[in-house]
C-alpha cells in the first residue's frame, strides 16, 4: 500500500512540473557590448555601455538622462519609470 502512495505522489509531482503555471520557463539572453559611439548634441558620452541584442542597440536610460541634467525615478507600487528634465 505504501508503494502506491509513493507512486501517486510522484505522478502528482510530474503533473505539476508539466503544468504551465508551475514553473516559469528560463531563457538565456545573449547581449553583445556594442562598439558604437553615443553622441548627444554632437558630444560623445563616455562611460556608457551600449548593448546589441538581436540587431537593436540598447542605451542606459538613467546614464543618458543624468548626463543631460535630468533625473530618473521608479515607482515600485505601479512599476512606472519616470524621466524628468531640467529646463
Amino acid at each position: 500500500m505504501r508503494n502506491w502512495k509513493f507512486f501517486i505522489f510522484i505522478l502528482g509531482i510530474i503533473a505539476l512540473m508539466r503544468s504551465p503555471f508551475a514553473f516559469a520557463e528560463q531563457q538565456l539572453l545573449q547581449f553583445i557590448i556594442s562598439p558604437h559611439k553615443l553622441l548627444i548634441n554632437n558630444k560623445q558620452l563616455e562611460g556608457a555601455s551600449l548593448l546589441n541584442y538581436g540587431g537593436d542597440i540598447y542605451v542606459p536610460l538613467r546614464y543618458i538622462t543624468e548626463q543631460l541634467g535630468g533625473s530618473v525615478g521608479f515607482d515600485s507600487k505601479t512599476g512606472t519609470i519616470s524621466v524628468a528634465s531640467i529646463k
